[in-house]
């Protein structure tokens, strides 16, 4: 009498394989709005600290050359910094048109000219400020 061999069992049966499909489909769901929601609030974040940082390279470049430096914006995503040219935003990262102001002029010793101003950078209804006091510190709230 001969034994019977084993039956060998590889692999994964349909139903195991629908199951980690169905399980993965609804993990890739409950994370994606919150993925997309928070590229969202990077790109804002980014956007505000891109301008943070060109205002303080203008008022670098103001005292490197002894010399008022301008940052005017151009359009709801462009602004222009004398000497160094135009930035954009990246993605649909705009200007608040209502809530901006339109340049600020930063004399050759840092402050700005014109006292204190702010620029509202904002995407899909979220905000960020960004303000040049009259002593010339920038912050981003």
């Amino acid at each position: 009498m001969g034994r019977a061999k084993p039956v060998s069992s590889r692999g994964f049966t349909m139903v195991e394989t629908v199951m980690v499909i169905v399980v993965v489909g609804l993990l890739v769901g409950i994370a994606l709005p919150r993925f997309r929601e928070q590229r969202r609030r990077y790109q804002l974040d980014t956007a505000a600290y891109q301008l943070a940082g060109d205002l303080r390279r203008s008022q670098v470049e103001a005292i490197r050359r002894n010399q008022p430096v301008t940052l005017e914006r151009i359009n709801d995503s462009t602004y222009n910094i004398d000497f160094v040219g135009d930035r954009l935003f990246d993605g649909s990262v705009k200007f608040s048109t209502a809530l901006s102001a339109d340049s600020v002029r930063l004399a050759a010793f840092g402050p700005p000219t014109t006292g204190a101003r702010s620029f509202v950078v904002q995407r899909d209804g979220a905000q960020k400020t960004v303000t040049v006091s009259a002593a010339g510190l920038i912050t981003v709230q």
